[in-house]
């Protein structure tokens, strides 16, 4: 360490590269138009996670928790789809006792739920990337 002091502020800089995180990140929004990349993008999380700083670090959980979420909201999407897909194709109608439920209504239901998601999942990575720029630890 120099004098000025500058050998700690260069390790700060070089335990906060947002580099990592920012590909993370990256992949994650990839995973809008191929979703293979948000599986590459939790393994290099998971990998990344371990030698990073305390605010780094809270970014890679952060990516991983979305990751998880994101993975179970989306099986629950596909198997409420498929069920309504299997039905519409079997000619059982959306009957129960008295209310009839058509199934373009159903249709539309996943497809707002699905919008829903989308927006949730976009907002959330849009947060985590703010929150990289400005050094913050995101929750």
């Amino acid at each position: 360490m120099n004098a000025s002091g500058s050998n700690s502020t260069l390790e700060e800089k070089l335990k906060f590269s947002e580099t990592g995180p920012m590909i993370v990140y990256g992949l994650f929004l990839g995973g809008i138009v191929a979703p293979i990349f948000p599986l590459i993008g939790v393994i290099f999380a998971y990998i990344l996670r371990k030698d990073s700083g305390d605010i780094l670090y809270t970014h890679f959980s952060y990516l991983i928790r979305t990751f998880w979420i994101a993975l179970g909201f989306y099986i629950v999407l596909i198997v409420i789809f498929l069920l309504g897909f299997f039905r519409a194709i079997s000619g059982t109608d959306f009957y129960s006792s008295s209310f009839p439920v058509p199934i373009v209504s159903f249709m539309v239901f996943v497809f707002l739920l699905a919008l829903g998601f989308f927006i949730w999942y976009v907002v959330r990575l849009g947060l985590g990337i703010r929150a990289l720029y400005l050094r913050r630890e995101i929750l």
